[in-house]
């Protein structure tokens, strides 16, 4: 994955750095939107939604754009070192919209740092005087916060990505040693990544992908993406 980060690194704006977080985001999103293509494109060709498309024409399956939510932490930006390992709900999603022929861009490294140098864009505007009015917002409407997670979760070209990576999983020992596999539990909603740290003593991280089975085929069907991939599981 470092190997990746640097070669992405070099079609960067100056004076940006990408994180393996940023690059893992955007690789992830490129996996899953092409996946989505492939299962609508696959969708339109039966016979019937093909009968359809024949009276309305091509622009009921068009895909012009997409939209990706990160969740973006706010610890690192109230200035409080006493809840930097807080795991309650300190984060906000960001919404990013893009072209999706983006995911198409050629050389693949030229694509995921397009989309990285958004998700780092996103990320970056997140700053202390945006966490204030977010809070007297949460304080006065307390709905509010689900109520923009529902919207996004209505939203039928999207994504949802948070990433856990900073967290010390494998450091937490309630008496019986350190865990030995770190996993959540199931989500409800559907299109939504969760990126996890490895185990230490392997390396690398874990992703849990939550999407309809006509996307994750295609996830897993794609060698490019599971050249990267040790092992995977389905349930």
């Amino acid at each position: 994955m470092e190997n990746l980060r640097t070669s992405v690194q070099r079609h960067a704006p100056s004076g940006t750095r990408y994180s393996v977080n940023d690059i893992i985001c955007a690789y992830v999103t490129i996996i899953v939107v092409q996946a989505k293509e492939k299962a609508s494109a696959d969708w339109w060709s039966k016979p019937v939604p093909l009968a359809i498309r024949s009276i309305f024409g091509n622009r009921l399956s068009e895909y012009a754009g997409f939209q990706m939510s990160i969740a973006v932490s706010m610890r690192p930006r109230i200035n409080n070192p006493d809840v930097d390992n807080y795991m309650g709900n300190m984060s906000f999603g960001k919404s990013i919209w893009f072209p999706q022929d983006v995911v198409h861009v050629e050389p693949v490294d030229k694509a995921l740092s397009t989309l990285a140098l958004r998700i780092h864009q996103a990320a970056s505007s997140i700053d202390e005087l945006y966490v204030s009015q977010l809070g007297c917002l949460l304080n006065s409407e307390p709905d509010s916060y689900m109520r923009l997670i529902l919207n996004n979760a209505k939203q039928r070209r999207k994504l949802m990505i948070s990433s856990q990576v900073r967290f010390a999983h494998y450091q937490v020992d309630f008496g019986a040693g350190s865990p030995t596999l770190v996993r959540l539990a199931p989500y409800a909603f559907p299109d939504v990544v969760f990126v996890m740290p490895g185990n230490p003593t392997m390396g690398g991280y874990e992703l849990v992908l939550n999407l309809a089975p006509e996307v994750a085929i295609n996830v897993v069907q794609n060698d490019s993406w599971m050249n990267l991939v040790d092992k995977y599981d389905c349930y």
